[in-house]
């Protein structure tokens, strides 16, 4: 699973080549330059669905 962030969109991309693939794109907000970071999928939906909310808010930092 890979997320893409801009100033007003996150869009999720997923798939492989044996599965089939599948694009979503949500509203979003990013203060900072575009990312695209992959996540095993599994540990995105596990932290989202004991976050208990239908929002959430992530936050990172360069060191």
């Amino acid at each position: 699973m890979t997320l893409h962030l801009s100033s007003d969109t996150v869009r999720v991309t997923a798939g492989t080549g044996e599965v089939g693939e599948a694009e979503e794109s949500l509203p979003g907000v990013l203060q900072g330059d575009d990312l695209q970071i992959a996540f095993n999928p599994r540990y995105l939906t596990d932290g989202l669905d004991v976050a208990g909310s239908s929002a959430c808010a992530w936050t990172s930092a360069t060191s």
